[in-house]
Parts: C-alpha cells; sequence; structure tokens
C-alpha cells in the first residue's frame, strides 16, 4: 500500500493456521476461531471467548485445522485505510496527525492489498468505540468495539488471503489525543484521566471532515423544531434535570450552556407538538408496520434509526393540538410519542450504538387517521372475531398444544363454561372452525367428563367466533397485532409454553420430536401384495417404461377398480351393518415432467379405454338398429292408413325399439352437472381420468374463497350414495348412486400451492398419492400378450359382474382389519405427524375395505379358472385382506409419508427452523442465541426478518428441542437452551448429513474461487 512504507517482516507463508493464531495472541490481538473459508464463528459466542490463552488456541485450532483466525475488537482502536486513500490524503490527514504527535510509535498495523488497512491500538478496560465512517476522510472510517469483525494473518477468504502483518510490532495502547478525536467512551473511573490537549494543526491543503460532537447533534435538533434537553448519558433516561418538560429548549445559548456541563449527555427530543411513531422490530412492529401500510396512509417523513434496529418516523401534529402517545399505540410493537412524552434524537448513543439520521427528508404532517387514531380513548375491539391470521401449520400445532397439554378439564356442572373458554383459546392460535372442532371432540373424549353431546360440542365451537373478545388468530406468532392492546400477550405464555433456565432439574419432560423427514423414501413394490394378474402387468409394463413397478400397478388397481359396479359394497365389521364401503378409489401419481407419468396412466387405462371402445361400437350398431325399426316402421304405418285394418293388428306383438343405453366409463374434462347426468345413466359408477390433477383440484369450489356445490359432490362421490344437483334453470338431477374414481398425475411443484385448500375439507387426504420414479430408458421387449389377455378378460367380466352385492370379511379376514386399526393408531401417535397426514391416516380402515373389495373382484375374474358369470364369494379370504393391508401399510403409507412430510412441503417457518435444528446438530450446541442464528442463518440475517427468529424458535419449542432460557430486556426471548436428549445419538445420522452437507457448501466455494 502505497502510504505504508515497506518493512523487513518474517513471511509465514506455508505455516499453518494455529502458527498464524499463536503470532497474532503474541502481538497482544485475543483470537478466536471463524469457519473455515468465512469470517463466521466456528461456535456460537466465540467472538466472546476470545483469548491470547495459547493453550485454549492450540486446542481450538486441533478440533478447526483449517479455522481462519477471527480478531476481537471489543479492545481495539481500529482506524481502516480504505485501499483507494492515495499518499496525499493519508499525508494531509492521519499522517499529519501522527506527526505533530510523535508519529505512529506503537501501533500495529494489519495490510490488506484488496481490501484495506488498519492501524491498530489497544484501549482501555471498559471504554468503547462507536463505529463511524468518513473519519477525515471520505477513505477511512473506525471500526466499532462491539460487533465488527475482523479477519486475522493466515485466514483464507474465496481462496484469497487477504491480510498480513505490515510490521513486528505488538499492540500497544491508544493515545489520549487520538481516543479523543475518535471519540472513544472510556469507563466513569477513567475519565479523571490527563489527557493530552490536542496540538493545534498546522495549515493543510485539504479541508478535513469534522466529527460530529452530542453538541452539534442537540443543535441540529434544535434547528428541526425540537425543544431539546439533556439525558443521562448512555442512556434513555432519566433527563439531568428536572421539569424538563418545561426547561426543554431551541435556544442555542442554553443549548450549548447544558453541553458545556454535560458533554457526553444524549439528546432528548420533546415531542408536545410531534407525533412520533416508534416501530420496535424486537417486538414485531415490523410486521405490524407491513399489515398497516396495506390499509393505511403513511406520508413520506423525517426518519431515525434508532440504536436496536428501530425506526422513529417524525411527523407534525397538525393545528398544533397536541395528541395522546402510549405504548402499542398503534399494534404490537409500535409506540407512539406525543405530548408530554420525548425522544430519543440523532447523535445520541447506547452501548456504542448510535441513534442516526436516516434520510434527509423534511418532517410530514402526521395523516388525519394517525391524529383520530391517538385522540381517541383506548379503542375498543372491533378486532373481535376478526381474522388477521389464516390457518397454517403453526396455528395448528400451537392450537393443538394448548388443547392436549394445557386446556382445563370440565366436569359435571361447568361443562358449558370451560367448553366455550377452550374453544375460544384454540382460536386464538388462528385455526378454522374444521380444525376447532375436531380439536374440541378430542378434548370433550379426553378432558370432560361426562362427554358433551356432539350437538352440544358443535354448538359451543361455533360460539367460539361468534362471541369472541379478540382476533382470531391473535396469539400466533405472526400476528400483525393492529388492535395489540387487547392481544399483545405474549404467545409463549398463552400457549403455555414453559420457560427454562439453564441447568433446571426436570426442565425436559418430553423427548425431542423427529423433525427431519430427508431420510423419507417411497418404498418399492413388494412382492406379493397384489393380484397375481395386477403385479405381472406392473413388473412388464415397468421394464418397457423405464419406471419402477409401483406406479403402474398402483394406477392398474384404481382403473380396474372402477369397473367394479359401484352398487357392490362390504360391510367391513362381523356384526355391525351401517360401516360399508364401495369400490371407489382416488389415485394421483407425482412426478416432475418426464417421470413418465403420463404414459405409466396411460398404460393402465389400456383395458377400460378398449372396454370404453367397445361399448361405443356397441351402442351405435343398437343405435343403427333402432333407427332402422323405426323407419320400417314409419313405412308401414303410412301404408296402412289407406287400408281398413288398423296399425296395431299390423305391429301386433311387437315392443316398440327401446333406445339404447349409452355406457361410458372414462370421463376427462366435465361440469358437476354433466357428470351428475352420466350417473344417472351408468349406475356403476364412473373413473373421472385427469392427466394434471393440480387443475381439477384447482378449479373446484372447494378452493374458492365462498365455497360451492363441487366441495359436496366430489366429497359424496368418493363415498358413493345418493345425490341431488339443483339447477336454476332446468328441473334438478337425482342421481342414485354417485361413485365416481379418480386416476390422474400431479407435478411436485404444484403441490405446495394446494395446501391451503387441503384442511377444511380433506379432499386431498381422500387420494393414494404415489410418487414414480423414473429407473432408466426403458427396455425394448416384447409386450406379454398373455397378460395383456387375460387382462381385457378380466376387465370384460368385472364390468359386467352383478352390482347391489353385499360382501363380509371372513372371520379370518376380520384381524386384518383389526392390525390395519393398530397401525392407523401407532402412526398417528407419531410425533412427527401433520395435521395432514394424521387426516390421510384417519380414512385408512376404509381404503383398506375398498381395496379388499377391489382385490377381491380382480382375484376372482383374473384367475384362469374364474367363472366370467358367477358372482365372487360373498366373504373376503384373509389372504385376499392381508395382501390389501400389506399393500396399503407396506407401500402405499411410504409415499405418503414422503408425500405429507416431505414432498408436500414444509411452511417457510419450518423450514427456518429445520435449519435452525442442523445448525445446533451439526455444531453439537448446547444452547443457541438470537445473535447466533442472525450471525449464521442467511435467511433472517437482514434486520427486517430478525422478529422472525423468535417465531422459527416457537416452532423448535413446540418439538421439544430447545426452551427459552434468557429474555431481553425488552421481554423477547433471545437464549435458547438445547434439549440435551438431541445429542444423545438419536439423530446422528441426520446430524453427520448435516456436517458433510455444510462441509459440501464450503467446499463448493473454495473450488469456485480456484476455478
Amino acid at each position: 500500500m502505497p502510504i505504508l512504507a515497506p518493512v523487513e517482516v518474517r513471511h509465514m507463508t506455508d505455516a499453518p493456521n494455529v502458527e498464524h493464531a499463536l503470532d497474532a495472541a503474541r502481538r497482544g490481538l485475543r483470537v478466536y476461531p471463524l469457519a473455515a473459508n468465512t469470517d463466521e464463528p466456528a461456535f456460537p459466542e466465540a467472538d466472546t471467548a476470545a483469548t491470547t490463552d495459547e493453550s485454549q488456541i492450540r486446542e481450538w485450532w486441533a478440533l478447526w485445522p483449517d479455522a481462519n483466525i477471527g480478531i476481537a475488537t471489543d479492545n481495539l482502536l481500529a482506524i481502516r485505510i480504505d485501499p483507494r486513500c492515495t499518499d496525499e490524503v493519508f499525508r494531509d490527514t492521519l499522517g499529519t496527525l501522527f506527526q505533530q504527535h510523535g508519529g505512529r510509535t506503537g501501533s500495529l498495523v494489519l495490510v490488506g492489498e484488496l481490501v484495506g488497512s488498519y492501524v491498530m491500538f489497544e484501549l482501555p478496560a471498559g471504554a468503547l468505540m462507536q463505529g463511524h465512517s468518513n473519519f477525515l476522510s471520505e477513505h477511512m472510517s473506525i471500526l466499532s468495539s462491539v460487533d465488527d469483525v475482523l479477519i486475522g494473518p493466515g485466514s483464507t477468504i474465496n481462496g484469497l488471503a487477504p491480510y498480513r502483518f505490515h510490521n513486528e510490532r505488538s499492540l500497544s495502547p491508544a493515545p489520549p489525543w487520538l481516543m479523543q478525536m475518535c471519540g472513544v467512551e472510556l469507563p466513569a473511573e477513567s475519565k479523571s484521566m490527563n489527557v493530552v490537549a490536542l496540538k493545534k494543526l498546522a495549515p493543510v491543503a485539504r479541508t478535513l471532515t469534522p466529527i460530529k460532537t452530542k453538541l452539534d447533534w442537540a443543535l441540529e435538533a434544535a434547528g428541526r423544531g425540537f425543544n431539546v434537553f439533556p439525558i443521562t448519558p448512555n442512556a434513555k433516561m432519566p433527563p439531568l434535570f428536572a421539569d424538563w418538560q418545561n426547561k426543554a429548549t431551541q435556544d442555542p445559548k442554553q443549548i450549548d450552556a447544558w453541553w458545556d456541563e454535560w458533554p457526553d449527555a444524549n439528546i432528548g427530543g420533546a415531542t408536545n407538538d410531534f407525533v412520533v411513531v416508534d416501530i420496535d422490530p424486537r417486538k414485531g412492529g415490523d410486521q405490524t408496520l407491513e399489515f398497516l401500510r396495506l390499509v393505511e396512509d403513511f406520508p413520506e417523513t423525517a426518519t431515525t434509526k434508532t440504536q436496536g434496529g428501530g425506526q422513529h418516523l417524525l411527523y407534525v401534529a397538525p393545528d398544533g393540538k397536541p395528541v395522546k402517545g402510549g405504548n402499542d399505540k398503534l399494534g404490537q410493537g409500535i409506540d407512539v410519542k406525543a405530548a408530554g412524552m420525548y425522544v430519543l434524537m440523532p447523535g445520541s448513543t447506547i452501548d456504542g450504538r448510535s441513534y442516526t439520521r436516516a434520510n434527509d427528508r423534511p418532517l410530514a404532517f402526521a395523516p388525519p387517521w394517525m391524529v383520530e387514531h391517538c385522540r381517541n380513548a383506548k379503542p375498543k375491539p372491533s378486532a373481535a372475531g376478526k381474522r388477521i391470521v389464516e390457518e397454517d401449520d403453526i396455528a395448528i400445532e400451537l392450537a393443538t398444544n394448548f388443547m392436549r397439554k394445557f386446556a382445563p378439564t370440565a366436569e359435571e356442572g361447568n361443562r358449558d363454561n370451560t367448553a366455550h373458554s377452550v374453544a375460544a383459546g384454540l382460536y386464538d392460535y388462528g385455526v378454522t372452525y374444521p380444525t376447532a372442532l375436531e380439536l374440541m371432540l378430542e378434548w370433550n373424549d379426553l378432558k370432560c367428563s361426562p362427554p358433551l353431546d356432539l350437538e352440544d360440542i358443535e354448538r359451543v365451537t361455533g360460539s367460539g367466533i361468534s362471541s369472541r373478545e379478540n382476533a382470531i388468530g391473535c396469539k400466533h406468532p405472526l400476528a400483525p397485532g393492529f388492535y395489540a392492546v387487547e392481544i399483545a400477550e405474549r404467545v409463549s405464555a398463552a400457549a403455555g409454553i414453559p420457560t427454562a433456565v439453564t441447568g433446571d432439574a426436570g426442565a425436559w419432560e418430553n423427548e425431542p420430536n423427529a423433525i427431519f423427514v430427508d431420510h423419507l423414501k417411497p418404498a418399492d413394490l413388494p412382492t406379493g401384495v397384489l393380484p397375481e394378474l395386477v403385479e405381472q402387468f406392473a413388473r412388464d409394463r415397468a421394464r418397457r417404461l423405464g419406471v419402477d413397478a409401483g406406479a403402474p400397478a398402483a394406477a392398474l388397481v384404481t382403473a380396474l377398480g372402477s369397473l367394479v359396479p359401484a352398487g357392490n359394497r362390504l360391510q367391513m365389521r362381523q356384526l355391525d351393518t351401517e360401516w360399508t364401503v364401495k369400490p371407489i378409489l382416488w389415485t394421483a401419481i407425482i412426478g416432475p415432467p418426464g417421470s413418465n407419468k403420463s404414459a405409466t396412466i396411460n398404460a393402465a387405462m389400456g383395458p377400460v379405454q378398449k372396454l370404453q371402445s367397445a361399448w361405443r361400437k356397441s351402442f351405435a350398431a343398437d343405435e343403427h338398429k333402432r333407427k332402422l325399426e323405426e323407419t320400417r316402421r314409419a313405412t308401414v304405418e303410412k301404408a296402412a292408413k289407406g287400408k281398413q285394418e288398423s296399425t296395431d293388428k299390423v305391429f301386433e306383438g311387437e315392443a316398440e325399439p327401446a333406445k339404447p343405453r349409452f355406457r361410458q366409463k372414462i370421463y376427462n374434462d366435465a361440469t358437476t352437472e354433466a357428470l351428475a347426468v352420466a350417473l344417472c345413466e351408468n349406475p356403476e359408477g364412473l373413473l373421472y381420468h385427469a392427466d394434471e390433477l393440480a387443475g381439477w383440484l384447482a378449479g373446484m369450489d372447494a378452493y374458492r374463497a365462498k365455497g360451492g356445490k363441487d366441495r359436496a359432490f366430489w366429497l359424496q362421490a368418493k363415498e358413493g350414495g345418493d345425490f341431488t344437483v339443483n339447477r336454476k334453470l332446468s328441473e334438478r338431477i337425482c342421481v342414485e348412486n354417485c361413485a365416481i374414481s379418480v386416476l390422474g398425475g400431479i407435478q411436485p411443484d404444484k403441490i405446495k400451492s394446494l395446501k391451503l385448500g387441503m384442511s377444511d375439507d380433506g379432499l386431498l387426504q381422500r387420494f393414494m398419492p404415489i410418487i414414480i420414479h423414473r429407473s432408466g430408458n426403458g427396455a425394448d421387449i416384447a409386450p406379454d400378450t398373455v397378460t395383456g389377455e387375460r387382462l381385457a378378460n378380466a376387465a370384460n367380466a368385472i364390468a359386467d359382474a352383478a352390482n347391489g352385492a353385499l360382501f363380509r370379511f371372513s372371520p379370518e379376514a376380520d384381524a386384518e382389519l383389526h392390525a390395519v386399526e393398530a397401525f392407523k393408531a401407532k402412526e398417528i401417535a407419531r410425533p412427527d405427524a401433520s395435521p395432514t397426514l394424521r387426516q390421510w391416516l384417519d380414512k385408512m380402515p376404509n381404503e383398506f375395505g375398498r381395496l379388499s373389495l377391489v382385490f377381491h373382484f380382480i382375484e376372482h375374474y383374473g384367475s384362469s379358472g374364474g367363472a366370467r358369470d358367477a358372482l365372487p364369494a360373498a366373504f373376503i379370504s384373509r389372504d385376499t385382506a392381508a395382501r390389501a393391508r400389506r399393500y396399503l401399510t407396506e407401500f402405499v403409507y411410504s409415499h405418503a409419508l414422503t408425500f405429507y412430510l416431505k414432498d408436500l412441503g414444509a411452511s417457510t417457518m419450518d423450514e427456518h427452523a429445520l435449519w435452525i435444528a442442523g445448525f445446533v446438530l451439526a455444531r453439537r450446541l448446547p444452547a443457541i442465541s438470537s445473535r447466533d442464528i442472525y450471525r449464521a442463518y442467511p435467511a433472517l440475517k437482514s434486520p427486517e426478518k430478525r422478529s422472525l427468529i423468535v417465531a422459527t424458535m416457537r416452532v423448535l419449542e413446540m418439538h421439544d428441542w430447545v426452551k427459552p432460557a434468557h429474555i431481553d430486556r425488552h421481554g423477547a426471548e433471545d437464549r435458547w437452551t438445547v434439549n440435551p436428549a438431541v445429542h444423545d445419538g438419536r439423530f446422528e445420522e441426520i446430524a453427520a448429513t448435516e456436517r458433510r452437507r455444510r462441509d459440501g457448501v464450503q467446499e463448493g466455494i473454495k473450488q469456485g474461487a480456484a476455478a
């Protein structure tokens, strides 16, 4: 660098990083390890552990040999010199000062050819240095002693070694004159130290950039119209004298006198004639502001950036009439400072952090809506009963946690009141009525003695909305909190989440949930879980299409199942005659473009399409015969008119030609009315085929805000039974058996967009999701024509089977139903089971019955000795039921598990939580702080997203991974202890995977830099 003369320095280019760290420590610098190739700490709060202890340094670098060297700045006065700083600029500014005060004796210089150099001195213990730019020149700046990062020699960033020491000196104390010039804040006991008066500078060619004093800032605030007064240094309160309200002034002489007496005093600005909007992001103020900006006008105005990362929007009160301020006046995290109050003005500092001007705009008048809101008394809870957040997985989990762990029990005499209180509490988290009702039914079973009637639970759940005092979702972590006067209770307390202190005995009552799903993979199709004919077809087609056998098998089971006349039923239990199911299956083949979804589905549809083609040809022939007969009769009638004999005698004994039945199975695109008409003509049921199910689902009324007729129609179509379609312009359609099987494909990237519509009606959970995987390009082999012929014959026979028979499980097969119910109960209790997965599992016994009935028909008509015109046996055998159970639990369920816990995708909040959990595992952290997350996780690194950290950590709290260990002075959680059980080996495979993945990312960065 041109401004630093060359010095003979020993080179350590090839030395290991530990030697560089030891060298820096021997020079008096306190060092700590940074992650390799980054400026991020190697472990949380590493900078606070910085040391010159050589044994500790050796221990660190033994663990992380490639770690970069971090240099703590909390004891440094470090002046950064930009590479663009020329010799002339340095000589006319800092160089002149050093010469007049004896040169740079004792200064330690860290050189960076490309990134700038640092002249460093040691600060007295307890001193604070406020970082700021434009020190003496636009190319010089001062590092903060609080949160800046210095990278030591030996470190590499993107393959480059940015720093080296310029000389052999060690760190020496900062000269008093330099500390005074840089604005170092000394501890109280040090302020009496002798300070050498700053020598008068000789005239220089370049004008020095002035450094503002607290007095300068106070005068500037007065010039903008604020009455100012001095506040205790390094604090927000108290003022340095009583009666500040009347003594605050804009008089420069008085202001000069005050700051001559208290030069370090912070600057208070009285807000009598102003409306100052104080936004605190640590309390959710930034999110509240975002919400308010959608509905209200915020004129651009002068703005202050606060030391805590917030903002002060400075407005003038209109008409000179003061308004009333208060905490959370405009919502959660947004205070208003007005009459009788004050704010700290730019130039004030707390713990080395400054209040600064965010812009140079003039002050605007406060908008009328804001003034009116502030002049009114405490607002009535007009948000009562209004929804302020949408239901999401966080809402459901918080509400479920509240119901199961903290909702009160009810006994005879107080059941109704307690139930109402519980219902109201559920809505506080933002759940919808269907979810609240489901949770209330569970509460009724578990905690109400004796249980209330179903009608009472439905009534109470409804009243939880109609008679609310708060907004729906007011206790959700992301609630905007517009009426925070009523709803600002901390979510952790509301949800009953206990606060743990590090070392509390018994603080960890629950085991941590297994929240990672990357290990989930859908199972391959096991051998022997399908009817023999279906398995032969599936494996033949899979080889030729280059896909796994499970997808063509599932598609064929659904296609053949649609041919089983839907009037046939299976009685699920031995004695209970009311629980029956019909052979109606819905299957979704899930895969990206190019996965051969369409070819796989079309192959399975082949037997049905051939059958339908034959039906159409038969209909055309019958219709042709009917028309010929009508023509003949018309000719005979015309000839008979001239004769005495009547036409009755001519056609005596002949029936009039009947219109042939138009038999159809497959529909690709139709309205519910058209399907209803088709069902009247085809009581055996239909097969709805959609090449892309996303369009069908997205266009359905069930997924629109106002609901509609489609929802009820399709839910009934899955169950079978009568249904009526009312039409405005024509007579209604009465369907005797509304039964429609569904088969289609869907792309994974379109699945997340359907998520919002799932939990209200469970339509998507009625599908069997099957994930298709390519296994290659497919083998060029001849088709299995024997199996194809058998399949075509079976399809014809199944379609022509009798309709309306009742089947049952044999007594031996009944055990398979109990096995399915036990499997369902076990999996629903999974700690990582999402509400949507539980909803799918809840339907498993019915799906088992449907599959058993379909398998029964396929096995009967698909066997080589099956009688085409005879119905299958009235009792389903245990072998058939066992195949259906295994197909559902061993194959289909693994796909559903992957779909609901992985492919469907977590919410953004869940994704943040998973990243943090991986970070905890990879680093084996016993505790974690918001600062660790902010510094390590790019997705939450911007200041406006810091408030999301607490909300994200609540997700991990619900899964018993962490508990709050510290509350900051603003009442927000900022440190959490980690459940020791997460490090006991149960997640070791995941931890190792996370470490490999993160190391791989860093290696990729190195290779990219070297390329």
